[in-house]
């Protein structure tokens, strides 16, 4: 079986310090404290009741690729390797996504100086799914 994993473990510490010094009344404040995957990036178009995020984008990429569970064909499993300072808000995408929470996967961090790195949160996956 082949399995997909979205690597949303970092911090975003050069954009966040760009975010929170825009001036309050800017529209992109209100991303501070947001993971970049959760970011919107494609704001509500016609029959479309949100803006979609990065993730969402990779999600739809993987399914029209044919490649997601829902498909018979190659990846069958995706996994998303997070932080535990954002884990609460990739939850809620979640549950928001039908993306199944034993599918999310803390690295366990709260500080971008304790983060694990790629090859880390790769690894961690390989240990609790392999």
């Amino acid at each position: 079986m082949i399995s997909a994993i979205i690597l949303g473990a970092g911090y975003g510490t050069r954009l966040e310090a760009e975010l929170v010094n825009l001036p309050n009344d800017d529209p992109f404040k209100k991303q501070v404290g947001k993971p970049k995957p959760l970011l919107p990036v494609i704001f509500p178009i016609e029959n479309q009741s949100r803006s979609l995020t990065l993730l969402d984008l990779w999600m739809n990429e993987l399914q029209n690729s044919h490649c997601t569970p829902k498909s018979q064909d190659h990846v069958r499993q995706v996994f998303l390797v997070v932080n535990d300072l954002h884990l609460g808000q990739y939850k809620k995408w979640a549950e928001e996504n039908q993306f199944p929470l034993e599918n999310i996967i803390s690295d366990g961090t709260t500080t971008n100086e304790s983060r694990v790195g790629a090859v880390g949160c790769l690894d961690l996956v390989l240990k609790k799914k392999g």
